[in-house]
């Protein structure tokens, strides 16, 4: 993917300085007198860092931050806030750090290995009954229980949900992930 893949008025331009770039929305020659909001570049960065990442198998190691960067002309910090944000979605595995994952995508049917732990006492408390259906999934005892925070939830429960198992929705206890009846599971 080159450069010319994000617009012209969404790309970092260089302060009058030289000492770094400036975000778009700082300069009004690059983006036509046009504000960009943070939500726009963040969707474009993160459109293009997709598209990029298209390129690499399914679990295979993806390649550094600096590396990610380079093509997407982007600031090594904002590539690695949208990898981040892509494993917080579970469609990577990513850790700033380095951690002991590995960088590498994941397919829309395999789980994170942090939530592995967190989604089978999920799902082996629906099936013996200790969860029961229509009452509200203890989210955060069980990501306390598997060292989650709690944003990291959706993402651990993101098979469960597709295997109908709970549902997120605003209930008699409040909004929450509700166990569902067997008669809304498959088979």
């Amino acid at each position: 993917m080159s450069i010319t893949a994000i617009p012209m008025h969404l790309q970092e331009v260089p302060t009058t300085d030289g000492t770094g770039t400036a975000a778009p929305h700082h300069n009004p020659e690059a983006t036509g007198g046009r504000d960009v909001s943070f939500t726009e570049r963040r969707a474009v960065l993160l459109h293009g860092l997709r598209v990029l990442l298209q390129q690499y198998p399914i679990g295979e190691t993806l390649p550094s931050v600096r590396e990610l960067a380079t093509p997407l002309g982007q600031a090594q910090r904002y590539v690695g806030s949208a990898m981040v944000h892509l494993d917080r979605l579970g469609e990577v595995v990513y850790s700033p750090s380095g951690g002991n994952a590995g960088r590498r995508r994941l397919s829309p049917q395999e789980q994170h290995p942090n939530d592995i732990a967190f989604d089978r006492a999920a799902r082996d408390g629906i099936e013996s009954g200790r969860h029961e259906a229509g009452t509200v999934l203890s989210t955060a005892i069980l990501a306390v229980q598997h060292g989650l925070t709690l944003e990291l939830v959706p993402r651990a429960l993101r098979l469960v949900i597709k295997d109908r198992l709970v549902a997120f929705w605003e209930g008699p206890h409040g909004p929450g992930y509700y166990v569902l009846p067997v008669s809304g599971r498959p088979a």
